[in-house]
């Protein structure tokens, strides 16, 4: 569900504070259908139910981590055009999301950066990933 339990000091909780928390779930469900919790969880901004106080819990959600996308290794390419960063940017993203892409679809995005390119289908396919490499790091 994307979400996790954590102390209120942001580390991971024990096992001792997952006891106490679902012991008192039971609490939080009396006297009929959570009544309890849902009381608890509106009278304070962080929606904490009872266990949660008791326990010192708080539930957050839990992004994904971001990874860094592998680019197809070439002999990096310094580009003999000065970039923006936004055009930094769309190198490295078309770079990255190359692998998922059919061929079609590679020229058809890559001949959006003609512009900067000066270059055409796969040639300009080519010229994108040398100097994504680049940018990346390559020298």
């Amino acid at each position: 569900m994307g979400i996790r339990v954590i102390h209120d000091d942001g580390t991971p909780i024990g096992w001792s504070s997952s006891v106490i928390r679902n012991l008192l779930r039971f609490v939080d469900f009396l006297p009929a259908g959570y009544i309890f919790g849902l009381i608890s969880m509106c009278s304070n901004r962080h929606f904490k139910r009872l266990g949660d106080f008791t326990a010192g819990t708080l539930v957050v959600y839990s992004s994904k981590k971001h990874t860094v996308q592998s680019i197809p290794i070439d002999q990096p390419l310094h580009p003999s055009i000065s970039l923006t960063l936004d055009d930094q940017r769309a190198v490295l993203s078309y770079a990255e999301r190359l692998h998922n892409l059919s061929p079609e679809r590679q020229r058809e995005l890559a001949n959006h950066l003609s512009t900067i390119t000066q270059k055409q289908d796969d040639e300009n396919i080519v010229w994108i990933v040398r100097v994504a490499n680049w940018l990346r790091g390559g020298k």
